[in-house]
């Protein structure tokens, strides 16, 4: 008990040594502005600045400092765009189809014209994969596709059959040429499969335009990453999966197609046609990543 007494009383005095110390510093030494000031005026033969003190200026609470901070963090976040309060951000506002694709309900086609996709990748076969997949998705959304085949022979004919060439001036003569209320046009800029990842990304955009009213009735940029359980285990290696790597990024491409379409309105060839005014639509632009592999 003594020795805690002892090491008390040492606490004590220590903390009342750095009590007076702090006292005495307060009362008898001066803010360095004020000493160089003293010291020049002593050698111009001038008299010493009076300091005066400020009596009007008060400490800042701790709640006015949290409150100045607040407004701070809510003028950057409207400097930066990010205007959504808190409800908005956690429960945001459905966007229905109607509101997105109102030329789609308003001119209602019934056929599709697919342009000869521009591809912009390294993937050789990435064109026609793209355009498999489309003609098939657009079909079950209830839309009569022109033929693939039909469309592959045209671009091999007209190399301006192409939507690299092809611009919405051009749409009305699909109509006249073909009798397709539509017109797509896409573009794709990349499709990157490394033999050593079970990823697959692409990116591209698509464009639709009435051959009657050159109106634009879709449009969408969309980036695609896709995980599938089959990585390629050796660049050399000539076993079967590594030989359908083709295969793994139509499979890719097909599901891209499912996601890009999947809010597109139903056509006349389907039950659900004009019955989905109200159901959930994506953005404009669109950034999946969709993975299968197992956890």
């Amino acid at each position: 008990m003594s020795k805690r007494i002892v090491l008390f009383m040492i606490i004590a005095l220590f903390m009342a040594g750095c009590n007076v110390a702090d006292k005495v510093k307060d009362k008898y030494m001066v803010e360095d502005e004020v000493r160089t000031e003293d010291v020049l005026a002593e050698i111009k033969g001038e008299p010493k600045k009076e300091v005066v003190k400020d009596t009007t200026v008060k400490p800042v609470s701790k709640r006015e400092l949290k409150r100045m901070a607040k407004k701070q963090k809510k003028e950057e976040k409207r400097l930066s765009g990010d205007t959504l309060n808190f409800f908005e951000r956690k429960f945001p506002k459905k966007i229905q189809r109607d509101s997105i694709y109102p030329q789609v309900y308003k001119s209602q086609p019934r056929s599709i014209l697919i342009i000869y996709p521009y591809n912009r990748s390294k993937e050789q076969y990435g064109d026609r994969m793209f355009l498999t997949a489309m003609t098939k998705e657009l079909t079950l959304k209830g839309y009569y596709l022109f033929p693939v085949t039909a469309i592959a022979q045209q671009a091999k004919q007209d190399t301006a059959f192409n939507s690299r060439y092809q611009t919405a001036a051009n749409a009305k003569s699909y109509y006249k040429d073909y009798g397709a209320d539509v017109a797509l046009y896409i573009t794709i800029y990349s499709i990157n499969k490394p033999w050593w990842s079970t990823k697959t990304e692409i990116v591209a955009d698509y464009t639709m335009i009435s051959t009657h009213t050159e109106d634009t009735l879709f449009h969408r940029q969309a980036t695609f990453e896709y995980s599938s359980p089959f990585p390629l285990k050796d660049k050399s290696e000539t076993s079967l999966l590594a030989d359908n790597k083709e295969f793994q990024i139509f499979e890719a491409v097909e599901q891209m197609q499912h996601y890009v379409f999947l809010d597109f309105p139903y056509g006349p060839y389907h039950p659900e046609y004009l019955k989905d005014k109200k159901k959930f639509s994506h953005q404009t632009e669109m950034n999946y990543k969709i993975s299968i592999i197992p956890e």
